[in-house]
């Protein structure tokens, strides 16, 4: 542990960390740096702009990930070549902000256009991304796969599938 400290204390840090990338989201729509015929790559660079200028971040504990389309479904691990953004894509953002020591992964879709049932998913991430850190937080001691498990039957309880291999990961102290 870098940090010696409290759990208590370090899940404030942690938290703080999450909301500081947040408001990195709300630059980013702010300058309306997500739209349709820009490339991912150049977006991806407009955010290591835009998190360093007004963010102070100096480190990613990750590339800054830009999916866009048929991409959005891919992996962190996974390369597709760039694209250029759609007009009715759904556009997925994985960010990894580095403050005071602490990594903030975050991660938000766009559902750009009017398509109904794109609009529909994007809407429910959230409901389904809270549903899950509150069972996580009621079952501290969950499996990976009791995680993942949940997430599957939630997603369908809601009428869609999970398309992920994980349910997410720890985060922690940047080392």
């Amino acid at each position: 542990q870098l940090f010696p400290m409290p759990d208590s204390e370090r899940r404030a840090a942690l938290e703080a960390a999450e909301a500081r990338a947040l408001g990195l989201f709300a630059a980013i729509e702010r300058d309306r740096l997500i739209q349709p015929g820009r490339l991912e790559s150049d977006v991806e660079d407009d955010i290591r702009e835009l998190a360093a200028r007004e963010f102070g971040v100096e480190k990613h504990w990750h590339r800054r990930i830009v999916r866009s389309g048929p991409s959005s479904v891919t992996t962190a691990g996974d390369h597709p070549p760039a694209r250029v953004i759609e007009e009715d894509d759904i556009v997925y953002l994985d960010l990894g902000p580095v403050f005071g020591g602490w990594e903030a992964d975050i991660g938000k879709s766009y559902a750009l256009g009017n398509h109904p049932r794109k609009q529909a998913l994007v809407a429910e991430l959230p409901r389904q991304f809270e549903k899950l850190r509150a069972h996580f937080r009621q079952n501290p001691d969950i499996s990976g796969a009791a995680l993942y498990d949940f997430a599957v039957r939630s997603a369908e309880e809601a009428g869609w599938k999970f398309g992920g291999k994980i349910a997410g990961h720890i985060i922690s102290e940047f080392a």
